[in-house]
Protein backbone atom coordinates (compact mmCIF):
# COMPACT_ATOMS: atom_id res chain seq x y z
CA UNK A 1 0.00 0.00 0.00
CA UNK A 2 1.51 3.30 -0.98
CA UNK A 3 -1.32 5.61 -1.91
CA UNK A 4 -4.97 5.81 -0.87
CA UNK A 5 -7.78 7.27 -2.99
CA UNK A 6 -10.62 8.20 -0.61
CA UNK A 7 -14.22 8.38 -1.82
CA UNK A 8 -13.42 7.03 -5.29
CA UNK A 9 -17.07 7.43 -6.41
CA UNK A 10 -16.32 5.67 -9.68
CA UNK A 11 -13.08 7.60 -10.26
CA UNK A 12 -10.65 4.76 -9.70
CA UNK A 13 -6.94 5.52 -9.76
CA UNK A 14 -4.26 3.12 -10.92
CA UNK A 15 -1.52 2.63 -8.34
CA UNK A 16 -3.84 3.64 -5.49
CA UNK A 17 -5.84 1.68 -2.96
CA UNK A 18 -9.33 2.77 -4.01
CA UNK A 19 -11.78 3.39 -1.15
CA UNK A 20 -15.48 4.06 -0.87
CA UNK A 21 -18.24 3.58 1.68
CA UNK A 22 -19.34 0.27 0.12
CA UNK A 23 -17.78 -2.28 -2.26
CA UNK A 24 -20.02 -1.61 -5.28
CA UNK A 25 -17.28 -2.54 -7.76
CA UNK A 26 -14.40 -4.98 -7.96
CA UNK A 27 -12.17 -1.90 -8.35
CA UNK A 28 -12.91 -0.89 -4.73
CA UNK A 29 -10.05 -2.23 -2.62
CA UNK A 30 -11.38 -1.20 0.80
CA UNK A 31 -14.57 0.17 2.25
CA UNK A 32 -15.23 1.90 5.55
CA UNK A 33 -17.16 4.87 6.90
CA UNK A 34 -15.03 8.02 7.06
CA UNK A 35 -17.21 9.18 9.97
CA UNK A 36 -16.14 6.32 12.21
CA UNK A 37 -13.97 7.03 15.24
CA UNK A 38 -11.13 5.03 13.72
CA UNK A 39 -10.50 3.89 10.13
CA UNK A 40 -8.87 0.75 11.50
CA UNK A 41 -5.51 -0.36 12.75
CA UNK A 42 -5.00 -2.05 9.38
CA UNK A 43 -4.34 1.35 7.83
CA UNK A 44 -2.08 2.83 10.54
CA UNK A 45 1.15 4.21 9.04
CA UNK A 46 0.47 2.47 5.71
CA UNK A 47 0.35 5.26 3.15
CA UNK A 48 2.78 7.74 1.66
CA UNK A 49 -0.05 9.73 0.10
CA UNK A 50 -3.80 10.11 0.56
CA UNK A 51 -5.91 11.76 -2.10
CA UNK A 52 -8.91 12.85 -0.08
CA UNK A 53 -10.67 14.73 -2.87
CA UNK A 54 -13.62 16.63 -1.39
CA UNK A 55 -13.99 14.26 1.58
CA UNK A 56 -13.65 16.98 4.24
CA UNK A 57 -16.87 18.60 3.01
CA UNK A 58 -18.75 15.31 3.48
CA UNK A 59 -17.70 14.10 6.92
CA UNK A 60 -19.34 14.79 10.28
CA UNK A 61 -16.13 15.83 12.03
CA UNK A 62 -13.24 17.48 10.17
CA UNK A 63 -11.00 17.02 13.22
CA UNK A 64 -11.65 13.27 13.37
CA UNK A 65 -11.10 13.01 9.61
CA UNK A 66 -7.75 14.84 9.79
CA UNK A 67 -6.64 12.77 12.81
CA UNK A 68 -7.48 9.51 11.00
CA UNK A 69 -5.67 10.66 7.86
CA UNK A 70 -2.63 11.60 9.99
CA UNK A 71 -2.62 8.17 11.64
CA UNK A 72 -2.89 6.43 8.25
CA UNK A 73 0.09 8.24 6.76
CA UNK A 74 3.72 7.29 7.16
CA UNK A 75 6.26 9.89 8.33
CA UNK A 76 6.23 12.92 5.99
CA UNK A 77 3.14 11.52 4.25
CA UNK A 78 1.07 13.80 2.01
CA UNK A 79 -2.68 14.50 2.21
CA UNK A 80 -4.32 16.23 -0.75
CA UNK A 81 -7.77 17.76 -0.35
CA UNK A 82 -10.10 19.89 -2.39
CA UNK A 83 -12.06 22.22 -0.13
CA UNK A 84 -15.40 23.64 -1.18
CA UNK A 85 -15.79 27.11 0.27
CA UNK A 86 -19.44 27.49 -0.74
CA UNK A 87 -22.36 25.12 -0.03
CA UNK A 88 -23.32 22.55 -2.64
CA UNK A 89 -27.07 22.34 -2.11
CA UNK A 90 -27.49 20.00 -5.11
CA UNK A 91 -25.68 17.18 -3.29
CA UNK A 92 -27.69 15.32 -0.65
CA UNK A 93 -24.55 14.14 1.17
CA UNK A 94 -22.79 17.51 1.39
CA UNK A 95 -22.26 18.51 5.06
CA UNK A 96 -20.56 21.94 5.11
CA UNK A 97 -18.31 24.41 3.33
CA UNK A 98 -15.17 25.87 4.90
CA UNK A 99 -13.34 29.13 4.55
CA UNK A 100 -9.67 28.74 3.73
CA UNK A 101 -8.79 30.39 7.05
CA UNK A 102 -10.63 27.64 8.94
CA UNK A 103 -8.59 25.00 7.11
CA UNK A 104 -5.35 26.79 7.99
CA UNK A 105 -6.42 26.77 11.66
CA UNK A 106 -7.28 23.09 11.37
CA UNK A 107 -3.83 22.34 9.91
CA UNK A 108 -2.07 24.35 12.61
CA UNK A 109 -4.21 22.17 14.79
CA UNK A 110 -5.33 24.03 17.78
CA UNK A 111 -7.84 21.18 18.11
CA UNK A 112 -5.62 18.08 18.24
CA UNK A 113 -2.10 17.03 19.17
CA UNK A 114 -1.57 15.74 15.61
CA UNK A 115 0.11 18.39 13.46
CA UNK A 116 0.16 19.22 9.76
CA UNK A 117 2.22 21.49 7.57
CA UNK A 118 0.42 23.16 4.67
CA UNK A 119 2.79 22.76 1.76
CA UNK A 120 0.66 24.69 -0.71
CA UNK A 121 -2.85 25.88 -1.28
CA UNK A 122 -4.28 27.41 -4.40
CA UNK A 123 -7.61 28.24 -5.91
CA UNK A 124 -8.65 25.14 -7.82
CA UNK A 125 -11.87 26.33 -9.46
CA UNK A 126 -12.94 29.97 -9.64
CA UNK A 127 -16.55 29.14 -10.48
CA UNK A 128 -17.17 26.81 -7.52
CA UNK A 129 -14.60 28.60 -5.33
CA UNK A 130 -12.73 25.44 -4.43
CA UNK A 131 -9.19 25.25 -3.10
CA UNK A 132 -6.67 22.47 -3.56
CA UNK A 133 -4.58 22.02 -0.42
CA UNK A 134 -1.54 19.83 0.06
CA UNK A 135 -0.69 18.90 3.66
CA UNK A 136 2.32 17.06 5.06
CA UNK A 137 2.21 15.04 8.25
CA UNK A 138 4.48 16.66 10.81
CA UNK A 139 5.46 16.02 14.41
Amino acid sequence: MGRLNLMAQGKFKDGFVNHDLTCYSDKIDCSFDLNKECWGITYANKFDEIDGGRALNYVDSPIRFMDNAWKSLRKDGILRLIIMTEPNWNDLFFKRAYGIEAIILLANNNYSALKWEIMEHKRFNNITKEYEIKFRKSF
